[in-house]
């Protein structure tokens, strides 16, 4: 397990023991993201049917569907961001445990070569850098890597010279 590959895959198994927590707190991300890409397709077709066909009722319709949406993804947002800061909170706690032990074991003549804050002192950083990373901010960095390639999809969709126009 050596190189970049080996230090995710360390990493992920402090998030093993939380199952529950990450696929959560993952599925609740994938629904706050989902949402967000119906509210363009409702307006869409609020324009379309409340506006140019006279159905006023429609723009009534549209309105509660984006409010419906904005209160379900309110608390999709909500169980994300709890879960992802709870298992960022475990993961921290479990790193450090981890470390705690890994520095107990070494020998002695480790610590005449060391000083024991500066090894604290960076660890503590590391661990706090970590920490940010592997609970919300992978969590955040999925979320938006989603939405972006779920717009792109809906923008080819929709119409696919006005995307390549876009996008080129």
């Amino acid at each position: 397990m050596t190189g970049k590959l080996g230090v995710y895959r360390r990493l992920f198994s402090f998030l093993r023991p939380y199952p529950r927590q990450f696929v959560t707190a993952y599925v609740a991300m994938l629904g706050a993201t989902l949402l967000n890409l119906f509210v363009p397709q409702i307006i869409k077709g609020a324009i379309d049917r409340g506006l140019e066909e006279n159905h006023p009722a429609a723009l009534f319709v549209a309105a509660a569907l984006i409010l419906g949406i904005a209160v379900v993804r309110g608390g999709a947002g909500f169980l994300q961001r709890y879960y992802g800061e709870w298992m960022t909170h475990r993961v921290a706690y479990d790193l450090r445990d981890t470390y705690y032990i890994a520095l107990q074991e070494l020998p002695f003549s480790f610590y005449d070569r060391s000083h024991t804050g500066d090894l604290m002192s960076r660890a503590t950083g590391d661990i706090a850098e970590t920490e940010r990373f592997a609970g919300v901010g992978l969590l955040e960095l999925t979320g938006v890597v989603l939405l972006i390639g779920g717009v792109v999809f809906a923008m080819f969709w929709e119409n696919v010279y006005l995307a390549l126009l876009a996008l080129g």
